[in-house]
């Protein structure tokens, strides 16, 4: 059962869908949130619903549209609710899951192997930030933001400076950033925008989160395990409008909500500083604020509070 509550638009015969969620305020900026490889899931849409409580206006666009009208494939669930399943059960399951894994990828590289890939992506997020722009609902500012492939394409969207998008955040942006990153137009980004990386992410090297992440913020904090505070770095050479948190024994997806990468004392962590920085970015008098936050607190998780065995 497709989650896409609302067509944005259709094109040449195509839907754009999406889901969109509002706030109880009635009023708020917007944000274009952009799904991982798995395409619109109940992860996605939970997320989505967490920033609309927080007070904006969410549209979760199928960025496949084009060659999928309803894109959402299941993903891992936790260990645990894969050990409580009946034997015949999970193997049901994981047979679909296998399915779901290969389609949602074929989905992804449809785009990311398209020399014109970068370009539709940057068409779709002008389409749905208009759409959010025109909606009763928003005031006006939007935001992208996004996770894993969505996360790629939130870069995309504010180095190449999208109509009608204010901010952005991406979300261990990955696969293939380097393919996409360009120093230059990273540089002259003149609207707040916030990386996230995980110093687990096997999809992303660490010379490429060097060299292309922390080397163009102009703040990074990070987070170690066993450490009480974060680690703050100033780099005078870097964007002005640009922060990155560093979460340095996280894993890829460890904001994908009931899977078996999910961390909740790690995702509320960033989803509280995330929260505060599109406040503060989409605000009538937008500023480029990293929160008081994100320099004084680390994540309450076991990942990065183990705990003590005397």
């Amino acid at each position: 059962m497709t989650l896409l509550n609302t067509v944005i638009l259709n094109e040449d015969g195509k839907d754009l869908k999406a889901y969109v969620a509002r706030p109880a305020s009635g009023k708020g900026p917007g944000i274009v949130l952009m799904h991982e490889v798995y395409g619109v899931t109940e992860g996605i849409k939970a997320i989505a619903d967490y920033f609309a409580e927080q007070g904006f206006v969410v549209a979760c666009p199928n960025m496949y549209w084009r060659d999928n009208p309803d894109a959402g494939f299941k993903y891992d669930p936790a260990p645990e609710t894969m050990a409580a399943m009946p034997a015949k059960e999970r193997i049901k399951l994981e047979t679909q899951l296998a399915k779901d894994r290969d389609a949602a990828r074929d989905c992804m590289f449809s785009i990311l192997d398209d020399k014109d890939g970068s370009a539709k992506m940057l068409d779709t997020i002008e389409k749905v930030a208009a759409f959010l722009r025109q909606d009763s609902s928003c005031t006006g500012k939007v935001a992208a933001s996004g996770f894993c492939f969505g996360a790629r394409n939130a870069y995309i969207a504010l180095s190449q400076k999208a109509r009608g998008i204010d901010a952005g955040i991406a979300f261990y942006a990955t696969p293939k950033l380097h393919e996409v990153f360009d120093m230059q137009a990273t540089m002259a980004i003149d609207k707040p925008f916030m990386f996230v990386a995980g110093g687990e992410d096997p999809y992303i090297n660490d010379d490429e989160k060097e060299d292309m992440i922390v080397a163009s913020s102009s703040t990074t904090v990070t987070y170690v395990s066993g450490r009480k505070k974060p680690i703050i770095e100033e780099n005078e050479n870097g964007n002005p409008y640009i922060a990155a948190l560093y979460y340095a024994n996280s894993n890829h997806g460890f904001n994908r909500r009931d899977s078996k990468y999910s961390d909740p004392g790690t995702s509320a962590h960033v989803m509280r500083i995330a929260t505060e920085f599109l406040q503060a970015a989409l605000a009538e008098k937008p500023s480029f604020s990293l929160p008081a936050y994100a320099r004084t607190n680390t994540p309450d998780s076991p990942t990065y509070h183990p705990a003590h065995k005397v």
